[in-house]
C-alpha cells in the first residue's frame, strides 16, 4: 500500500467512511473499487473507521467531564431549536439516571441520552429544565 500512485491517492481522499460503501458491500468476481484493490480499499476504509471512532470516544470522555450546568445550557440550547418538532426532547427521571428523551415516547425513545446520574442536585436541575418549556 505504500506504493499508490496519483490516481489511487486521490481515490484515497474521496473515501468517506459516511458516503461511500463498506468493504463488505463488494462481494463476488469483484476485484477492485476504481483504482485500488479490494483488499487495499479494505485496509484503508478500516483505518478510516478506527480513527472516527476513537474521536467520538474523545467527544463521549469530554462531556463526562463537563459541568452540570454545561452539559444542562447545550440540552437547553438544543431543545430551544427544535422546540414544537419532532426532535425536541426533555429530560426524564429514570430509575438510577437523567435522561435527555422525547417528551412522547419518554423512556421507550430509541434515541435517548443519559445525561446525568440521579441525585438532589440533577433532579432540581431536571425540574427547571422541564418547567421553561412547560410554559
Amino acid at each position: 500500500m505504500k506504493k499508490l500512485n496519483k490516481k489511487q491517492i486521490e481515490q484515497v481522499r474521496i473515501i468517506n467512511i459516511h458516503n461511500s460503501p463498506s468493504p463488505d458491500f463488494f462481494h463476488g468476481n469483484r476485484k477492485k473499487v476504481g483504482e485500488l484493490t479490494i483488499d487495499v480499499y479494505r485496509e484503508i476504509y478500516e483505518k478510516m473507521l478506527k480513527r472516527y471512532n476513537s474521536k467520538e470516544r474523545i467527544k463521549i470522555n469530554e462531556i463526562k467531564t463537563k459541568s452540570y450546568t454545561k452539559i444542562a445550557l447545550e440540552c437547553y440550547n438544543m431543545s430551544k431549536g427544535s422546540f414544537g418538532t419532532n426532535y425536541y426532547k426533555k429530560m426524564v427521571e429514570g430509575n438510577t439516571g437523567i435522561y435527555y428523551a422525547h417528551p412522547i415516547h419518554l423512556h421507550d425513545d430509541r434515541n435517548r441520552t443519559r445525561i446525568f446520574e440521579k441525585n438532589e442536585k440533577t433532579l432540581k436541575i431536571m425540574q427547571i429544565f422541564n418547567s421553561i418549556f412547560e410554559k
